[in-house]
């Protein structure tokens, strides 16, 4: 997963008619956007991998902001999961896209929740990923490029990072930030699809299994990157809200379950 920052009023007028506000990081004038790049393995529709891209929002008519200042700590960009906005944080889908399988829509129907899937072309999309490090990269039917980039994973293995991301969490998430990661493997997370006719927003509870995660900042001079394409519709998003990646985070061991009906939502 890869969080980072975005301008905060491009958040707000890219969302005008969805009724979610953005989580603004108190002081500045920046919100929230993560991007999920799955390797699912085994799935009730067989195996696939996705990216999946969200907004960090809330339903709130005036917005909410982060209790304590972010100045610059991007561990600050994970503090909406951990319980600390129970109610108020939501992740907003704004883009989805799967390698497809023999019947993914028996996984992706309800959980695309309304947003356009793009079609990947299965045989050029990349996916390796060894102790050195982690390189992807997605390929639309038409040949087109959507995203690819590449994760330094020895990086989360060193000692100084250990140390130096600890503290990072303590000053951004406090002692209870840290119990939380430790402590809570299962974070439900509350995924929200944009307004349909109705004025409604579908609303799923995702439990999602964080055991064993590591978290460390983005560092683009050690080997992180990533690279979002002009032609696609996904890099088109990100460049118009200013998206800079700044927190990276690894989960070994990722699992989720929907436990609320798709049917339940949201909104005027």
């Amino acid at each position: 997963m890869i969080f980072g920052e975005a301008e905060y009023e491009a958040m707000r007028n890219l969302l005008s008619n969805q009724k979610y506000q953005p989580i603004r990081l108190h002081p500045t004038q920046k919100g929230i956007v993560s991007i999920w790049i799955l390797d699912n393995k085994e799935s009730t529709a067989g195996p696939y991998r996705t990216v999946e891209v969200y907004l960090h929002v809330s339903p709130v008519k005036d917005g909410v902001r982060l209790a304590v200042e972010y100045n610059d700590n991007p561990a600050n960009l994970i503090y909406s999961l951990f319980g600390k906005l129970p109610e108020e944080s939501r992740m907003y889908m704004l883009n989805n896209f799967a390698t497809p399988t023999h019947d993914i829509s028996k996984l992706l129907d309800d959980k695309i929740l309304g947003v356009q899937q793009e079609t990947i072309d299965v045989e050029k999309t990349i996916y390796t990923k060894d102790d050195d490090r982690l390189v992807f990269k997605f390929v639309d039917a038409e040949g087109r490029h959507l995203i690819e980039g590449t994760i330094n994973e020895q990086k989360k293995n060193s000692w100084l990072e250990y140390f130096k991301n600890g503290w990072q969490i303590i000053k951004g998430l406090g002692l209870s930030g840290v119990l939380d990661l430790r402590d809570a493997p299962v974070v439900t997370l509350r995924i929200a699809s944009p307004v349909n006719s109705k004025s409604r927003s579908t609303l799923l509870h995702v439990h999602t299994n964080f055991e064993k995660a590591t978290f460390r900042a983005f560092d683009a001079n050690d080997g992180d990157s990533i690279v979002l394409s002009p032609e696609s519709e996904l890099g088109r998003q990100l460049s118009s809200l200013g998206f800079e990646p700044k927190y990276v985070a690894h989960l070994p061991l990722y699992q989720d379950a929907i436990v609320v009906p798709s049917d339940q939502s949201e909104g005027a």
